[in-house]
């Protein structure tokens, strides 16, 4: 990502301390990108393939925060030494950038932004006025993402060239009309974002979902709608058309109110299930504008380890059954290991080799269990071992033991009553001598 070295670097190294100014001051941010286009044109409907060649993408004068770690950074230079190389310069200066500073500063957080161009296909509006197609070559849309979590942006933009006078120049490659340092200059018209693009949650919760827009001054007649992909099939969840909300999902719901005047189509959904989770996405339309973004919801559901029998004595019943339960624990796949520990602070645990295991058994909530089991055989040197079901699931965050240790045999009772008896007899005989000595 060329976000400017030298800001970067101040801002990595620490320069920057105390509390942030109250000033704003524009910056350049420069990301490496794709342009994906379509190849082999369309078959049946639907695209044969893509193809991905490197381009730039420059957001302008993006409002941030004045601080220290901006004092190096310089306005960005256009150097086209290739006539097909992609500049997409945006103009953010009506429809801002979210979390600007996040995408600006995503290097120094180890972090990296997944940037896509393409051409858009502008929706064609309704009404007398709009029988003339619009110009689908002068309009494009990019995707920007923070990888591993943050913030996720889909921006339209349109291309301002075309609103110079005269016969402007086209780039080679796309046919657009460009700018004379050989840039393709756009401004952002149209954004959908989320804060939220992965979520993990327990089952029976209730999950929120951010989707929020913004764009140019005077957008009406917004709509929105939520649909769900799970395990190869949609369905629509909620759709917001003309004021009114419809929720299609019993316990899902959106505030009606705030969409067209805080531009906020968040969704919540209760009592999440395991068939609620999958690809959630967002599409929001409004006028020409249609844009939309995905959210991946997965449920998470850590397994409850019980160890059968939780105490085992040496002698007693074996060879022993020892049965380690995994319950009520989602997504499928769970990992589970017997360790071994001999005697001995100094001794290392190894892995045991006889290990079997039950099916899965699923359950009505679609969480599942499976049982694992050991066989202890009677070897006196047993006595003191300790043996540990590891269980290591995606819902945690380090794995479950469960342990149990070898003990040696309590006394019986008969020897215990002969016991006592004896002392009693020492203790009197001894009370007696004192007596007569």
């Amino acid at each position: 990502m060329k976000t400017g070295f030298l800001c970067l670097l101040l801002f990595c190294s620490g320069l920057v301390d105390g509390n942030p100014l109250n000033s704003k001051r524009g910056v350049d941010i420069v990301l490496d990108c794709f342009y994906v286009s379509e190849a082999g044109g369309r078959l049946g409907g639907f695209t044969s393939s893509f193809t991905r060649e490197p381009a730039t993408l420059v957001l302008r004068n993006v409002s941030m925060t004045d601080d220290p770690s901006l004092e190096g950074f310089t306005d960005y230079k256009p150097n086209l030494e290739e006539e097909e190389q992609m500049v997409f310069e945006v103009l953010v200066s009506t429809v801002e950038i979210p979390e600007a500073e996040s995408i600006l500063h995503a290097d120094c957080n180890g972090q990296e932004v997944i940037c896509e161009v393409s051409q858009y296909f502008l929706q064609k509006e309704e009404g007398p006025e709009s029988d003339a197609p619009p110009s689908q070559a002068n309009w494009f849309i990019s995707s920007l993402q923070i990888a591993g979590g943050g913030i996720s942006v889909t921006m339209v933009m349109k291309n301002m060239a075309t609103e110079s006078s005269g016969t402007p120049q086209k780039h080679k490659k796309l046919g657009v009309p460009i700018t004379n340092s050989g840039t393709i200059l756009t401004s952002a018209e149209f954004n959908v974002y989320t804060h939220t693009p992965s979520i993990f949650t327990p089952l029976g919760r209730n999950v929120t979902m951010d989707c929020k827009f913004t764009g140019v001054p005077g957008l009406s007649g917004v709509a929105v709608e939520w649909r769900l992909q799970h395990q190869g099939s949609g369905r629509r969840i909620f759709q917001y058309r003309d004021a009114q909300g419809i929720p299609d999902r019993l316990g899902a719901w959106m505030d009606v109110d705030s969409v067209e005047s805080q531009w906020d189509a968040t969704l919540t959904v209760s009592d999440f299930q395991v068939q609620d989770e999958g690809t959630y996405i967002c599409t929001v339309s409004s006028g020409g504008f249609h844009a939309q973004q995905t959210l991946q919801v997965m449920v998470m559901e850590s397994p409850r380890v019980k160890l059968t029998p939780n105490t085992l004595v040496w002698g007693n019943n074996l060879p022993t059954k020892v049965t380690c339960e995994m319950a009520h624990y989602y997504p499928l796949d769970v990992t589970v290991e017997w360790l071994l520990e001999a005697p001995g602070a100094n001794s290392e645990p190894t892995t045991l080799s006889n290990v079997y295991f039950s099916s899965h058994r699923q359950n009505k909530d679609g969480t599942f269990n499976i049982t694992s089991y050991i066989w202890i055989s009677p070897v006196a040197d047993h006595l003191g071992t300790t043996y540990t079901c590891q269980v290591t699931h995606a819902s945690l965050s380090k794995p479950i033991r469960a342990s149990l240790t070898v003990k040696a045999p309590e006394p019986s009772g008969s020897w215990m009553i002969w016991g006592i008896s004896l002392s009693t007899c020492i203790f009197i005989a001894a009370a007696f001598t004192m007596m007569c000595s």
